[in-house]
This record gives C-alpha cells, sequence and structure tokens, in this order.
C-alpha cells in the first residue's frame, strides 16, 4: 500500500506523505509515511493544522 508514496518521497517540494485508512491506531513508518486513521485526518482538517 505504501508503495506509491515511497516513491513520491524523493519529489522535492513534498511536504508530507499521508495514507488514510479506517483502522486504529495512527503511527508513521520509519521512512515519514503517517499513516492516520480517519478520525485523525478530520481533526487535523478541523484544526487546520493537517500541513504543519
Amino acid at each position: 500500500m505504501l508503495k506509491g508514496l515511497r516513491a513520491l518521497g524523493t519529489l522535492p517540494a513534498l511536504h508530507k506523505r499521508i495514507l488514510v485508512y479506517a483502522g486504529e491506531p495512527s503511527f508513521r513508518t520509519e521512512d515519514g509515511i503517517h499513516v492516520w486513521a480517519i478520525g485523525e485526518l478530520l481533526e487535523n482538517v478541523a484544526n487546520g493544522t493537517l500541513w504543519d
């Protein structure tokens, strides 16, 4: 599932790589991909902190 996000990791203007899923918990992979439960995505959007 992360193959495409890993391939994008070398783009110079990339700020954050996020995979959203319906499970729990949220975590971050060793190579910096954020894997978020849907609730965490919604919280970040509501708080305006999606790209912080």
